[in-house]
Formats: C-alpha cells, sequence, structure tokens
C-alpha cells in the first residue's frame, strides 16, 4: 500500500541542528565557507544520509552535490531542488542550509511513502553560492549554466588558499560521489531559502515574500599611494591610500543608500600592502559589493 508523503518536523529540524554544529560559532550561526575542511564535513554527512536511504550521489567538476530519487521514466530530466551548504565567516544557520535539507526530507518523505514519481528528483547543494572564501560567488550554478570554470582555476582565496587545489581536494573527499559532466537538462528547479536579517523581526513579521531579485555588482577598488615610515614621515610628505580609501568609502555610503531604499552597499573586505602596523601602505584594496533590484 503506497502511503501519502507526510515530512516529518522533527526529523527536519534534527538535520538542521546537525549541521549546524559543523562549522558552528559562538554566535549560534556557522563559519562553513566553500571547499573548507567544514564544507567538506558537510557535504560528506549529506553524502552519508543520501546513501544510507538507496540514493544515489553525484558531483560535477565545480563540487556541485546531487542526490538523486529514481522516477518511473528514466528518460525524463530531473526535477532540481536544492540550496546550497558553504555559508560566509558570519553565517546562518538555516542561510543555505534549510533549503538543502527540506530538499531532501521531501525526498525522504517520497521513499518513506513509497511513493512513485514520473520524473526523476535531485536534490542538489550548489558549491561556493556565497563567494567570501573564493570570488566570484555563486560559481557552483554559474557553471552548471555554462560558465567556463577554467577561467577561474588560478584564483586565490581571501586565505591564499588555491582554489583549484582546494576545489580538487573538496571533490576528492567524497569517493563514493559519481562524477558527471557540468549542467544537464532539468524538467524544473525549486528552491526554499531564507535569508537572515533583522527586517521582517523588527516589523514583526513571521514570513516574508519575495517581489524582486536584487541585481549585484562585486567591485575592487585599488588605491595607490606612498609607503613610508609612520613615525618620521610628516604630513607634507605622506601620499597615504587609506586616507583616501576611508574617503572614498564615506562618499559611497553617504551617497547611495541613504538616497534609495532599495539600494544595498557594501565594503567587507579592506586589504593594506605591505600592512605592517608602522608603515604607511603602498596600497589599498577594498571591495564594494552593490545591489539593487534594478541592476
Amino acid at each position: 500500500m503506497t502511503l501519502v508523503p507526510e515530512i516529518d518536523g522533527e526529523r527536519l529540524l534534527g538535520r538542521l541542528d546537525a549541521f549546524a554544529r559543523i562549522g558552528a560559532t559562538p554566535a549560534g550561526g556557522v563559519n562553513r565557507q566553500a571547499f573548507s575542511i567544514e564544507d567538506r564535513g558537510a557535504r560528506r554527512l549529506l553524502a552519508e544520509l543520501a546513501l544510507a536511504r538507496g540514493f544515489a550521489v553525484f558531483q560535477d567538476a565545480m563540487a556541485n552535490l546531487f542526490i538523486r530519487r529514481e522516477g518511473t521514466d528514466a528518460t525524463l530530466p530531473p526535477l532540481l531542488i536544492g540550496s546550497h551548504l558553504d555559508s560566509q565567516p558570519t553565517g546562518g544557520r538555516f542561510d543555505g542550509a534549510l533549503g538543502t535539507l527540506s530538499a531532501f526530507e521531501a525526498l525522504e518523505a517520497l521513499e518513506d511513502a513509497r511513493a512513485e514519481t514520473r520524473m526523476p528528483m535531485e536534490v542538489v547543494a550548489w558549491a561556493n553560492e556565497e563567494g567570501s572564501r573564493f570570488t566570484p560567488g555563486v560559481m557552483g550554478s554559474m557553471a552548471f549554466t555554462g560558465a567556463d570554470i577554467c577561467a577561474w582555476q588560478s584564483i586565490v582565496g581571501s586565505d591564499g588558499a588555491s582554489l583549484a587545489e582546494e576545489l580538487g581536494a573538496t571533490i576528492s573527499a567524497l569517493p563514493e560521489a559519481t562524477l558527471r559532466p557540468l549542467g544537464m537538462p532539468i524538467s524544473g528547479y525549486i528552491e526554499l531559502h531564507i535569508e537572515q536579517g533583522p527586517s521582517l523581526e523588527k516589523e514583526r513579521l513571521p514570513i516574508g515574500i519575495v517581489t524582486a531579485v536584487q541585481g549585484t555588482r562585486w567591485l575592487e577598488v585599488c588605491i595607490e599611494g606612498a609607503a613610508g615610515h609612520a613615525g618620521t614621515t610628516g604630513l607634507a610628505y605622506r601620499r597615504d591610500p587609506m586616507v583616501a580609501a576611508v574617503a572614498a568609502i564615506h562618499k559611497l555610503q553617504t551617497t547611495i543608500m541613504p538616497f534609495d531604499s532599495r539600494a544595498r552597499l557594501t565594503v567587507g573586505r579592506v586589504t593594506a600592502q605591505p600592512g605592517s602596523i608602522n608603515a604607511i601602505p603602498q596600497s589599498v584594496v577594498f571591495a564594494v559589493d552593490i545591489r539593487h533590484p534594478r541592476v
């Protein structure tokens, strides 16, 4: 007898708790940056859960992870559902993980009920969605839809790690996953996603509905100056790029978001070279994340 599929809420919450322990931070969130040991740990846990249920596990050359439950018609493209498992350094425990684990719970509910679907169903965990360690973000989904990953092989992460080496190590960490080509036909794609921020809580709303998609531009600004000794170089002789960088960031922050409530501007990374505490920098580089529904 075929049962009616039902979501097991207690099981799903338990899974969310288990994944939140991988890369857990003192604030209650997660630090599970792309292709890190923590990211590999989350991917391994998902693969182990899938194999225990008899699902097939695949990954591609960009380390996108796929969990497949077969349908009755193997000629049909799969319905793809999922999200991502990597996080920002101060990521929320639900961002990405909720969409991925809810999708896996849907497969488990179908399996528990011995329900048949005509088309196959696949859970996907997209690789490097956040882009915090290796830029650009959404690498996995871009590669799936045709981006040339060869252009990314020389990328170095924010911690100095090589993308090519970390990507290779991540793929190798799941030898039980069958390697498949990048990209494939799909019947459709569904993603449950939550972005954690204070807006809904402040407005006392339990849920928000997406009405527009932000276009995003990531810019890197480099300001060159002249290195000098902090103690002996007087003001008249200084060409301090940090002063120029601070002025530029201040102007960006005071002329964009205050005049457009839909705009989002963030400077999340600033690097000074040579990076000595007692030297005027030679150069300052900062990253700009700017978003707007109309971009």
